[in-house]
């Protein structure tokens, strides 16, 4: 009986810490110890409502222009290759370099090069001048 209440016990606790872990928020490491807590991602129109004071997790559609630019669009129109909708904001000092899911149309179709994600990624970053600057560096 002792044994089954241990159990019990340690299922509960393990559960407890479970629940703490579920936090919506992200930190980024900042100097020493210190971190930068951003609350739950905002969408690209609110990013560039933002007052840029603070570093703000943004969730939009990432395409790669045909001259590089990278931007986040809070929608994705339905055409071939997909192109941003609604509210957009450049992105600088982010790398797409190795990352997962992301398309482009074929070379040889003679549409523009545009890369672009399916589903919302997040960047970490501060709004500067209408602009997301990536938010890479501890001592930014």
């Amino acid at each position: 009986m002792k044994q089954i209440l241990a159990l019990m016990a340690a299922a509960l606790l393990l559960a407890a810490c479970g629940t703490a872990a579920a936090d919506q928020s992200t930190t980024e490491p900042h100097g020493d110890d210190a971190r930068v807590a951003v609350g739950a991602p905002i969408s690209v129109g609110a990013a560039l409502a933002s007052d840029g004071s603070a570093p703000v997790l943004v969730s939009g559609y990432l395409f790669v222009l045909e001259d590089a630019t990278i931007l986040l669009a809070d929608a994705i129109l339905e055409s071939y290759p997909p192109q941003p909708g609604g509210a957009t904001i450049v992105v600088e000092g982010f790398s797409v370099e190795g990352m997962a899911g992301l398309k482009q149309a074929p070379s040889d179709s003679g549409l523009a090069q545009t890369q672009w994600t399916d589903a919302p990624v997040e960047i970490l970053g501060t709004v500067v001048g209408g602009v997301l600057v990536y938010y890479d560096s501890p001592n930014a």
